[in-house]
């Protein structure tokens, strides 16, 4: 609910707030006023996040385990996640479980020895990350959050994402990284910021080497494009894809340090890639 307040402003104030009005992306002068409110009480304090954590358990170690769980530098892949989202000031983490990643919520509990609020929504089959954000999409609120595959690392600035985001009216953000091979990812072509193309793993070369990171910022409309949830169906495969057409999918160039399993058969070598990608974090 909206309620209407009467203000004074410096008139060289006024005119800075009128000169960001676009008629878009800041519709008028009071959309402007409340963009720059929000910036000031820090939002980012109170965004949330859903970490994709489904699949079934691999073999690690000697032992059976969810693929977040693997540990890098002594910690499981999950909690240098986490620890990334409370250093960004995300706080209120959801994470969409597998029907056997019971270990996960036995280390994490309820978040709060990370400083953090943890809740789970626990998936009685696969279904795919569309399918367990649709799952979960009730516990999200009406505000756009943040959205993140759990079996990466990274050093990001999610602040500045999240403002791009909004800055731009994308209905999906994508953070971007670039490869040597592409063609293991999802690969994207652009114009300026926005995407416009979007295609999961090509089977053959592709002329771009911008790919997606699976770190997300999503406005609740774009879900309306999702339709009803179905089991076993992927973001990248159904939903981004509808997003790029309509005009609405953006990417974030990310330029710092970032970290993926992307290849169950080459877990030793990525870990060792993350490790030594995380000393460098300083």
């Amino acid at each position: 609910m909206k309620e209407r307040v009467s203000i004074t402003l410096d008139s060289e104030l006024v005119k800075g707030i009128d000169s960001k009005v676009n008629g878009t992306v800041v519709r008028n002068r009071s959309h402007a006023v409340e963009l720059a409110i929000r910036s000031f009480l820090g939002e980012a304090a109170k965004k949330k996040a859903v970490i994709f954590a489904g699949g079934n358990r691999i073999a690690f170690g000697g032992r059976q385990i969810s693929k977040p769980m693997i540990r890098v530098l002594g910690k499981p892949i999950l909690e240098h996640l986490i620890s990334e989202l409370k250093r960004n000031r995300v706080d209120d983490i959801t994470v969409a479980m597998g029907y056997a990643s019971g270990d996960i919520e036995e280390y994490f509990g309820d978040g709060s020895g990370l400083g953090v609020e943890m809740q789970y929504v626990k998936e009685s089959q696969s279904l795919g990350t569309e399918g367990a954000l649709l799952n979960v999409a009730g516990l999200l609120g009406t505000a756009p959050f943040i959205a993140l595959n759990g079996d990466q690392v990274f050093r990001m600035d999610l602040d500045q994402m999240y403002k791009q985001h909004m800055e731009t009216g994308a209905l999906i953000t994508i953070a971007l990284s670039t490869s040597a091979t592409p063609t293991r990812f999802g690969v994207m072509k652009m114009e300026g910021h926005r995407v416009t193309e979007f295609v999961e793993k090509p089977k053959t070369s592709h002329d771009s080497t911008l790919i997606s990171t699976g770190t997300y910022v999503i406005s609740p409309k774009a879900l309306a494009l999702a339709g009803k949830r179905r089991d076993a169906v992927m973001l990248e495969e159904s939903l981004l894809p509808k997003v790029a057409k309509a005009g609405k999918l953006y990417g974030y160039l990310h330029s710092g340090s970032w970290y993926s399993i992307d290849n169950i058969s080459d877990v030793k070598e990525s870990v060792r890639k993350m490790e030594e990608g995380l000393l460098t974090f300083g």
